[in-house]
């Protein structure tokens, strides 16, 4: 029996180039993408990694997190010269939702 927790991956950038070759890897990589949005200033565009939605420990979920592993190495091996991107890999809510964690960010120089 698994629990609840919702892993999600937003994207933002002021290009569309970048954003749309993320957009890309996740859908090749099978996982669920929404966007782009663009913000109300500065012309910002974003985009959302959807949660896989299994319950943790199944298979399914294990597949979603290997896919945002698989994601977020492929993002930290882009060159920022070539293709930038912020991004945020968020845990948060389900079965607990007082526990809203950050798992990793992008890190550039």
């Amino acid at each position: 029996m698994g629990y609840i927790r919702h892993d999600a991956i937003i994207v933002t950038t002021w290009d569309s180039k970048p954003l749309e070759a993320a957009r890309k890897k996740a859908i090749d990589l099978g996982l669920s993408v929404s966007g782009p949005v663009t913000s109300k200033m500065n012309g910002y565009i974003s985009c959302l990694i959807g949660p896989d939605g299994s319950k943790e420990g199944w298979e399914d979920s294990d597949l979603g997190d290997l896919a945002r592993a698989e994601w977020k190495a492929w993002a930290q091996t882009c060159d920022a010269d070539e293709i930038y991107f912020d991004w945020v890999h968020l845990s948060y809510a389900g079965d607990d939702p007082r526990d809203t964690r950050i798992i990793d960010q992008s890190k550039h120089d």
